[in-house]
């Protein structure tokens, strides 16, 4: 509806008519006269909206908290991944006695122990799977072991001079040779579990282990390996 013309004056506080302004009229402003926020000039005017939203808002009773996707825990080795692995470590046994003058029958044995282990719902393939879990993985990628890792690796390569003179003298040729015979001894007599010893017969695995020993002490062979080693640590560790 329209309002009559004095209603609409007080709503909008038009001023008086010019015959009724007084001279000093807008000169003196009355104490008690408020001041339109849009003519004080000396006053910036922040909206409350603005303001309350650059504020952090402080999380509500039913939202979670933010997590790091980074932090979370890897999950453990399946049991795809342990079957491969066991097939992986026989291949390299295999090899190993193919070194070695082992019968074909007792190489067999071999395949048939594959077999059984993978064979499904076998008890063996869980504990296998926590050993690994356990003993290879947890223990080599925590990040105390990382830090152990890096840090064996440091004094061995840029070590310091404290280091250096707790380091024992460098051996003679005739105490190198020693080692090395003690080496071969150690690793002839037990590189090889007991188990599969007595199964693949002591004398193809000392025969094995031998050859395996003769042919690390090549340098290029050795240093092969190790690269080889590093390689597929490296790449585990990244993918």
């Amino acid at each position: 509806r329209r309002q009559p013309p004095a209603a609409a004056e007080q709503a909008y506080q038009l001023p008086p008519p010019p015959s009724e302004i007084p001279d000093d009229y807008g000169i003196v402003s009355s104490p008690t006269r408020r001041i339109p926020q849009s003519q004080d000039a000396n006053n910036v005017s922040i909206p409350r909206a603005s303001t309350e939203s650059l504020l952090p808002k402080p999380p509500g009773p039913g939202t979670a908290p933010h997590t790091n996707p980074q932090s979370k825990a890897k999950p453990p080795i399946t049991e795809q991944e342990t079957q491969v692995a066991v097939e992986l470590l026989f291949a390299v046994v295999n090899e190993l006695y193919t070194l070695s003058s082992a019968w074909n029958i007792r190489r067999t044995l071999l395949t048939a122990a594959k077999t059984f282990l993978l064979r499904p719902g076998n008890p063996q393939l869980e504990s296998i799977r926590l050993l690994l879990q356990d003993t290879v993985i947890d223990a080599n990628t925590s990040d105390a072991g990382i830090a152990a890792h890096i840090r064996k690796l440091r004094e061995n390569t840029l070590p310091t001079e404290e280091e250096l003179k707790a380091w024992p003298p460098p051996l003679q040729e005739e105490e190198k040779e020693a080692l090395r015979m003690k080496a071969r001894r150690l690793l002839v007599e037990k590189g090889m579990p007991q188990a599969l010893t007595s199964v693949m017969g002591a004398a193809a695995s000392g025969e094995a282990m031998g050859k395996l020993f003769d042919c690390l002490q090549v340098g290029n062979v050795a240093r092969g390996l190790i690269f080889g080693l590093l390689l597929q640590a490296v790449r585990a560790v990244a993918q």
